[in-house]
């Protein structure tokens, strides 16, 4: 069954076989190591394998002894690197390679190898006895990685991850630019589609016997409640060891992505903080009349169920209602457009998020938050026997950083700050922080769904 969502690839930047110039012909040979041992020694077996060795040997008039004592070492640095021993850099030429070797025959491989080689470019008539080889170089040692890079790393061996987002594809390859360009060996196999959309396909592929496909998850508490509450999301993970502060750490060890303040969105050329209420009991006034837009789906009112009850939330729900007979528009977004446009004073779906985006292109519009803040918080999850844990916790840590959270930031136009800016300093907040208040924001959502729009679907 072919998911439902948008889908595309992000890759990093191709990897390129470096090699040195060329010297061309008349500067030496070229001698190809399964050409020189595979007659003599067929047990050998070499596949998808290219070693590349400049040398100069007896059949060259102006045979050099020294540049055929560097092929030698170079062969033998190769040598040793096959059976793990450390080596100095290839100077002498390049190679790219993949292998496999049959038996236990690879110590006797080396000894014949490097007879081979002694026989090709061995002492000339013309060669200095004495001449001494060449000395390898000690390798030199590189700084251990630790934290993000260690693990990112890790993911770059793994090579990619499969992550599922409510994210518009086009944002997305926006949002990653930073990353492809700091870690260009891992790609993202990412999948636009809702959390709750996401939760649904994949119950049923573990319900058919199927593998959990994403690596990261993203969403909310009650939206990945499903997921949550089946212990699919990996709760030992050690998020701190990839640079996230304990702080953005759930206790269902997700990683915190962003945080939206809710709340009235008006519009500032029909009215000013005056006229707005302070509370939302004072919202509920014949003088907001039909000028006030609802979501059907009960946002933000389902939160408020939290901190209330839900009694308490479905009552007011129902006196708002009768008193203020609000307008009725799906969507946060498409509420706040519709006040922009004069329909409304404002809407109770407000967003910090989208009033930033309209703000940004001079749309005349304001946040006005109330005595209880409702939030929308949105996190990463990794999934529990992931595929590829190293590469997607490489992501999550990095959209926890300080560039990923302005990455992200700079296109969804959602901060990863708490509290978020803008909110009165002596408000109170309610969000979904666990499986408890997950399933009564969900249980009095849909309740309140048929006091606002009884006919509503979808």
């Amino acid at each position: 069954m072919r998911r439902a969502g948008r889908i595309c690839r992000v890759r990093g930047r191709p990897r390129p076989l470096a090699s040195k110039q060329d010297p061309g012909p008349g500067s030496g040979n070229s001698m190809s190591l399964s050409s020189r041992t595979s007659a003599a020694a067929p047990w050998l077996e070499t596949t998808h394998t290219l070693i590349v060795i400049r040398h100069s040997c007896a059949a060259s008039t102006d045979f050099d002894p020294e540049e055929a004592g560097r092929a030698k070492v170079t062969l033998a640095k190769y040598l040793l690197f096959r059976v793990g021993i450390p080596y100095a850099t290839m100077e002498e030429g390049y190679a790219r390679m993949s292998y496999t070797l049959r038996g236990g025959m690879r110590l006797v491989s080396i000894i014949l190898a490097l007879a081979l080689v002694a026989a090709a470019c061995g002492d000339d008539d013309t060669s200095t006895a004495d001449e001494p080889s060449e000395p390898a170089a000690e390798p030199a040692d590189e700084p251990e990685l630790t934290g993000l890079e260690a693990v990112c790393a890790a993911g770059a061996e793994e090579g990619s991850f499969t992550y599922w987002a409510t994210i518009e594809p086009d944002n997305f390859t926006r949002i990653v630019e930073p990353f492809v360009a700091r870690y260009p060996d891992i790609d993202i196999d990412f999948l636009s589609i809702r959390e709750e959309d996401g939760s649904g396909q994949i119950l049923t592929t573990i319900a058919a016997g199927g593998d959990i496909e994403p690596d990261l998850l993203y969403g909310s508490q009650d939206g990945l409640f499903p997921i949550i509450s089946r212990d699919l999301i990996d709760t030992d993970y050690d998020w701190t060891q990839v640079g996230v502060t304990t702080e953005m750490i759930h206790e269902t060890n997700m990683v915190r992505l962003f945080v939206v303040g809710l709340g009235l969105a008006y519009n500032t050329n029909l009215g000013t903080p005056d006229d707005l209420p302070a509370t939302w009991e004072d919202l509920i006034d014949e003088q907001y009349a039909q000028d006030l837009v609802v979501d059907p789906r009960g946002n933000p009112f389902d939160l408020l169920s939290i901190a209330w009850g839900e009694e308490a939330v479905l009552d007011y729900v129902e006196r708002l209602r009768t008193t203020v007979d609000p307008i009725v528009i799906k969507g946060g977004t498409a509420g706040m457009t519709e006040v922009l446009a004069g329909g409304a004073l404002m809407t109770s779906s407000g967003r910090a998020d989208s009033n930033a985006e309209l703000q940004a292109d001079d749309a005349p519009i304001e946040m006005h938050y109330m005595d209880l803040v409702p939030l929308r918080i949105l996190y990463n999850g990794l999934v529990k026997d992931a595929k590829n844990p190293n590469a997607a916790a490489c992501f999550a840590g990095w959209l926890a950083s300080s560039e990923g959270k302005a990455s992200f930031e700079a296109v969804e136009f959602k901060a990863n700050d708490f509290p978020p800016s803008g909110v009165p300093a002596d408000a109170t907040f309610v969000f979904v922080d666990s499986a408890d208040d997950a399933e009564t924001a969900n249980a009095a959502g849909q309740k309140i769904q048929e006091i606002i729009a009884p006919d509503f679907s979808g």
